[in-house]
């Protein structure tokens, strides 16, 4: 049992990225600005692989990618100067997918240690 923990761990992170993504990008929405090369940063969603912290933690993490990447944290927390203050797009994607994040460590428990 322990030894398949490591593989259920980096399969139930794969799917929580993968389904946080998907809120993500539904909560963020597309711009109307349809300039050539704008990137809408619903369209800028990158999943980074299964990583382990300097606390010895799996972690995978949910963010724009090269084009979008350094405007998540003003679209989603706002500045001082934002009249609406922010999105909080990713704080509504983890809220709207607990129930479907803990179903996933359900079927891969079951699955990954012979249940």
């Amino acid at each position: 049992m322990i030894s398949a923990a490591p593989e259920v761990e980096k399969r139930i992170l794969k799917r929580w990225g993968d389904v946080v993504a998907d809120s993500a990008r539904r909560h963020l929405g597309r711009s109307k600005d349809n300039r050539d090369g704008h990137i809408h940063m619903a369209d800028d969603v990158q999943v980074t692989r299964v990583s382990t912290d300097k606390g010895g933690d799996k972690t995978i993490r949910v963010g724009g990618g090269k084009r979008t990447g350094t405007l998540w944290h003003l679209v989603e927390s706002g500045t001082r100067r934002n009249k609406y203050n922010g999105r909080w797009f990713m704080t509504k994607a983890l809220i709207d997918t607990e129930d479907e994040r803990m179903r996933i460590v359900d079927e891969e428990l079951g699955r990954g240690m012979g249940v």
